[in-house]
Formats: structure tokens, C-alpha cells, sequence
């Protein structure tokens, strides 16, 4: 991981994403993960996720923030679109039981236990030598935001002081 913070970078979470591909449910893993850093989502919030959630046509997601979080629809990626396209044509081979958007391959719900299986699982396969633990996606999406932010401020003053 990068040395001047705790959490993963955006490198880092690639890297992830690329282990994902080599685990037994390689669309559904690297959607799940690269979903999680772009959105900050909490392990309850993406595991609840249903179809209904997802509006391709639109390039949306409705996200139920849980602990009085603010709920509401956020843009979906390039990235993240063709990963859920692929992920959804994945999924109509799984024997479907709900309207979950990430199922188990029995079709169930995925738990917040296999959850962190499948974290550690690709954090392995990375090669990583910190295990990262599922609460660090998110916090990793909000350092990057905050990065970003940072960055905007910084072109605003120079722009300022060019004029």
C-alpha cells in the first residue's frame, strides 16, 4: 500500500480489481470491490443492493446510506458500467433466489463474512503485505476525494494569481 497513508490508493485498488479476475466469481468480485471504493460504500450498504438500484440507461445507482447517511443516486463510471454489464450477464447463469444485485453462487445473498473472504482472498493473490480490511474501501474513497478536492483548490489559486 502507499506509504504516506493507511489505505489503499487508487493503485492499489486496481490492483484488487486485477486479483478479482482470478477468483472463482471474477465478475462479481471485481464489481463488488471497484464499486465499493468508487462509492464508499459500507459492506451492509453494497451486499443490500437490488436491481431495482441500478439504472444502466441513465449511468445511476440508488445508494441507501445506512447510519443516518444521505441516501441518493450517484453516477456510475465508464469503468464501473461495463463492469456491472458484466457482472449482470454473469449473474443470469446463477440460480436466482432474490433481487439482490450481488448473490452467492447459490443464489442467495452474499454475507458480509464471504465479504471479507473474498477481500482477503484477492489482497493474497495482490500480493499484498497488509491484509485490508473491507472499512478501508471506503475510507480510501474518501481520501481520494479529499485529494481531489485539494487539487481543485490548488488550480483555483493558481488561476487566481495567473490573472
Amino acid at each position: 500500500m502507499q506509504d504516506e497513508t493507511e489505505y489503499p490508493g487508487v493503485k492499489d485498488i486496481e490492483r484488487l480489481v486485477i486479483a478479482a479476475h482470478y477468483c472463482t466469481h471474477p465478475e462479481r468480485n471485481s464489481c463488488m470491490i471497484q464499486m465499493c471504493f468508487l462509492h464508499g460504500f459500507r459492506i451492509n450498504e453494497i451486499t443490500a443492493l437490488t436491481l431495482q438500484d441500478i439504472d444502466l440507461p441513465g449511468k445511476r445507482i440508488y445508494i441507501r446510506r445506512a447510519r443516518q447517511g444521505v441516501s441518493g443516486y450517484h453516477y456510475l463510471q465508464p469503468k464501473e458500467i461495463i463492469s456491472l454489464q458484466r457482472w449482470l450477464l454473469a449473474r443470469k447463469s446463477y440460480p436466482v433466489r432474490n433481487d439482490f444485485l450481488f448473490i452467492s453462487s447459490r443464489g442467495n445473498k452474499i454475507t458480509r463474512q464471504r465479504f471479507y473472504q473474498i477481500i482477503r482472498e484477492c489482497c493474497e493473490l495482490a500480493k499484498f503485505k497488509q491484509y485490508i480490511h473491507p472499512r478501508m474501501l471506503r475510507h480510501a474513497c474518501g481520501y481520494e476525494l479529499d485529494k481531489k478536492a485539494l487539487i481543485m483548490i490548488l488550480f483555483r489559486i493558481i488561476s487566481v494569481i495567473e490573472t
